[in-house]
């Protein structure tokens, strides 16, 4: 495979590089310049600031949280169309940041992306034949005549006929996302970061697109980040967890665990505020007031003036994300200054 010739790793298949991360951030930080007027002083938008995690082979890391949180920003860092204001992101223990040429074309070929608007992200000229044969132009991946059988295939997979000279304004919205994932799965990608894909589609669109990425996953592999903000899905399809509340992680766990006994206020008040996710029960928490601005963030914990349960040390001194009993968040509840 074109990826493992540019990005070497010396590990066996069976043993080491099983265990190891495809990816890992270490540190991620990205904040964007932000500047009022021609007199005023920059600012800065702490849009991801100091993310750690991993992603194992064969599973699904969700990261969850409100809008602006900073979740579609850790996408496009993975995808490498932001570069990080500090920090790594590994992939197979190699840091992506300095890929160039023929490496970043093979990164590119093995980290892969669903958008969230499948209509926006289709080239609206293009039929499906040309919109899922170019991935494998571009990386050299089939001989012009077998185009069409390859194209044929994937539509296959995701569960679609012959549809190869249609264009996307002749689809609905779930077939739409269906040739988004077809074009992802083109050039055999060891991952998928999945932005978003359910949000742009009604809730039967929504279950079908759903259980044809579990069923991918279980047939090829394929290691997802999933983005989402809707609970239901993530405990549905997630292996792990992260929670994450102005550009940091606050607490990650594995998926069961975390749906069971959340640890963090914000946690709580995300599963009590979610429809449907536990029928009958009684609500944890009310989330109350807005989300602080990324630029103005609180001092002390950043979650603090919407806490529900904070006390004297909450609004000075910043939490820390260390593991309690294997499982990190970052509460004063929990950790102790």
């Amino acid at each position: 495979m074109a990826v493992e010739a540019d990005l070497p790793k010396s590990v066996s298949k069976v043993g080491e590089e099983l265990a190891e991360p495809i990816i890992e951030a270490r540190g991620l930080k990205k904040h964007f310049p932000v500047k009022r007027g021609p007199m005023a002083r920059t600012e800065w938008l702490r849009a991801v600031d100091g993310l750690d995690f991993s992603l194992g082979r064969d599973t699904v890391f969700a990261l969850v949280g409100e809008s602006g949180c900073g979740k579609s920003t850790v996408a496009r860092l993975l995808l490498k169309l932001l570069e990080p204001t500090s920090g790594e992101m590994l992939f197979r223990g190699r840091d992506i940041a300095p890929l160039r040429g023929d490496a970043l074309k093979a990164y590119r070929r093995a980290v892969q992306i669903i958008f969230q608007d499948p209509f926006a992200s289709l080239n609206p000229r293009r039929n499906v034949l040309d919109t899922l044969s170019e991935p494998m132009k571009i990386h050299g991946l089939a001989e012009p005549s077998q185009y069409e059988i390859r194209v044929l295939e994937l539509l296959s997979k995701v569960g679609m006929g012959d549809v190869l000279g249609r264009y996307p304004h002749e689809f609905s919205g779930g077939q739409r996302q269906r040739i988004c994932i077809a074009r992802a799965l083109a050039v055999s990608p060891e991952v998928i970061v999945a932005d978003e894909p359910l949000s742009a589609l009604d809730v039967s669109i929504q279950a079908q697109i759903l259980n044809l990425l579990q069923d991918l996953r279980s047939e090829s592999g394929i290691s997802f980040i999933f983005i989402s903000h809707d609970l239901r899905v993530v405990e549905y399809f997630s292996d792990e967890v992260a929670v994450m509340y102005l550009g940091k992680i606050i607490e990650q766990a594995p998926s069961v665990e975390l749906f069971k006994e959340p640890r963090h206020p914000y946690t709580e008040v995300l599963l009590a505020s979610s429809p449907g996710l536990e029928p009958g029960a009684k609500k944890r928490a009310v989330l109350g007031g807005e989300v602080p601005s990324p630029i103005h963030i609180p001092s002390g914990c950043p979650f603090h003036p919407r806490c529900p349960k904070k006390f004297s040390p909450c609004d000075k001194v910043v939490p820390r994300l260390q593991a309690t009993s294997g499982r990190p968040v970052a509460c004063h509840l929990w950790n102790p200054y």
